[in-house]
């Protein structure tokens, strides 16, 4: 059996025959622990480096997918999954062959790990293990050496795993963070469509609260390195049909320096200070709160207006800070404005641009970016003027949002104008460069 389940999961790392879904444990003391196992007990099977120590803890949710299961199709069974993925070690044991000690892990199936196995189960596969028994392994260790590292009363629990692997059929790995799920699959929606398709989308979200959102932080260096100091939201509904938003909330709070923001706030080479200029720190009359409360209060915020869309001008960003910085995850579907800009506005423009003057000014004007792959840039900052936004105190998370309302408005009417106009060809060019980031 154990050398049954070796061939099933080493098929797994490398990909010949089936999909495997995995989730890495970030176990803190691992080098610690694989530190147990005596050098002279190693396997090391001839050289293949799926034996020996495991230097990447994780455990296996499901080995067995056919190769015609997505990762779409993956990603959608973490997205109906409302709830925190932990785990719970039961001691250390081994798995016996004829030329090799498997010690490892138990781990206790119950919750979280048990409800994933069974949603991905239901995904066309092949499946020769229906009870369902994870475990982490540790090390491959010589035949009858194991039998010594058995712990029965070794005991520890990993709370709120959020890094996942989809290896597919066909040997590709596809690794994505729980707490930004939401990215990759609203991106991929707005992919390959005509205006007409986009629009229709678009409609189809009208029957619901859209929060427009944005933060300004003390950079762009991602929640573990910098974090939040204005958060702010306007929440309307809107008429699709005339194009026109009620407001009917507002979310809007700035953010106390934290410890480690002020130790490196005078360093010379930091950019903090220069940053926060920026982004207005210190104006408006503003009460500023310490960030763990301006978070939660604002996740509490968003909740009485569920089910919601959340919009927001590079979402990507702003809900990596907002879900990284205290461990909340985004339920909502989130709308990209970029993406709209990326996707739907600027290949109008070029496409418009081969036979009007007017639209081939506006394109000079906007310019093209190195953050755009070198096309035409999507910057907020570049799009708002062509469309007559004013711009005054640009940079201010409540200001920000209101521009990228009036944003969005002109570029829906610009859309429904000329619906009938193919962008195919600019569209597939931007994607191109989207994936290479």
């Amino acid at each position: 059996m154990l050398k049954k389940y070796k061939e099933f999961i080493k098929e797994s790392i490398n990909g010949y025959r089936y999909g495997c879904v995995m989730i890495d444990v970030p176990v803190g003391n691992w080098d610690e622990i694989t530190s147990w196992i005596d050098p002279n007990d190693i396997y090391e099977g001839d050289g293949d480096s799926t034996y020996g120590i495991q230097r990447r803890p994780h455990l296996t949710l499901l080995y067995g997918l056919h190769k015609e299961v997505s990762l779409d199709d993956v990603k959608s069974v973490f997205t109906e999954f409302d709830g925190d993925i932990n785990i719970e070690v039961n001691g250390v044991d081994i798995f016996e062959n004829d030329k090799f000690d498997v010690v490892k892990f138990n781990v206790n199936p119950q919750g979280s790990l048990q409800y994933l196995f069974d949603k991905l189960s239901e995904l066309p596969n092949s499946n020769e293990f229906p009870d369902y028994k994870p475990h982490l392994t540790i090390a491959y260790v010589k035949k009858g050496m194991g039998r010594k590292y058995i712990k029965p009363d070794y005991h520890y629990n990993v709370k709120n795993i959020d890094k996942v692997t989809y290896s597919t059929a066909d040997g590709k790995d596809f690794k994505f963070d729980l707490n930004t799920l939401y990215e990759s699959v609203n991106e991929n929606k707005m992919w390959y469509k005509t205006i007409p398709e986009i629009l229709s989308w678009l409609d189809s979200k009208s029957d619901m609260p859209w929060v427009w959102l944005d933060t300004e932080t003390t950079g762009l260096n991602g929640p573990k390195n910098e974090q939040l100091t204005q958060v702010s939201a306007l929440v309307t509904d809107y008429d699709f049909k005339s194009n026109n938003f009620n407001e009917i909330g507002q979310f809007d709070e700035k953010i106390k320096l934290t410890k480690d923001t002020k130790s490196k706030y005078n360093e010379p080479e930091d950019r903090t200070k220069w940053v926060l200029g920026f982004n207005h720190y210190g104006s408006g009359g503003y009460k500023y709160k310490d960030e763990e409360g301006v978070v939660n209060d604002f996740f509490e915020f968003v909740s009485d207006y569920e089910p919601c869309l959340l919009v927001a001008q590079n979402a990507a960003f702003d809900m990596s800070m907002l879900s990284g910085r205290y461990g909340h995850k985004i339920r909502n579907e989130v709308f990209d404005t970029k993406m709209l800009i990326q996707l739907y506005f600027l290949p109008l423009l070029q496409k418009l641009a081969e036979t009007d003057e007017k639209y081939k000014k506006m394109i000079d004007f906007i310019g093209t970016s190195p953050r755009d792959g070198g096309l035409i840039s999507s910057s907020m900052s570049k799009i708002g003027p062509v469309l007559n936004i004013n711009m005054s105190n640009y940079h201010d998370a409540i200001t920000d949002c209101k521009i990228t309302i009036q944003m969005y408005q002109g570029i829906i009417d610009l859309l429904k104008k000329y619906q009938d106009v193919d962008i195919m060809k600019y569209q597939t060019e931007r994607i191109k460069i989207i994936r290479k980031k």
